[in-house]
């Protein structure tokens, strides 16, 4: 599970821009929880307004710390027996 979560970043805008990527690559990098993180810090060190992407990478951020505590405290009760 590590490995595909920090596999993420790569396929997404963290290093080259989206719409540069092959199309077969770039319809994944723009609808993955990484791009609108990344595109919303970017924008936030540069200084600019984060515009669209403060929403869904709030929404990302949120969703997916809310899963790893719920699967966190499944797995916790069903070990602690």
């Amino acid at each position: 599970m590590t490995f595909l979560i920090s596999f993420l970043p790569y396929p997404s805008s963290a290093f080259v821009p989206a719409h540069t990527l092959p199309s077969w690559l770039r319809g994944f990098a723009e609808h993955q929880p990484a791009t609108p993180v990344i595109n919303a810090m970017r924008a936030l060190l540069h200084g600019d307004a984060v515009g669209a992407a403060a929403w869904p990478a709030a929404g990302w951020s949120l969703g997916l710390a809310a899963a790893s505590v719920m699967l966190a405290g499944v797995l916790f009760r069903k070990r602690a027996r």
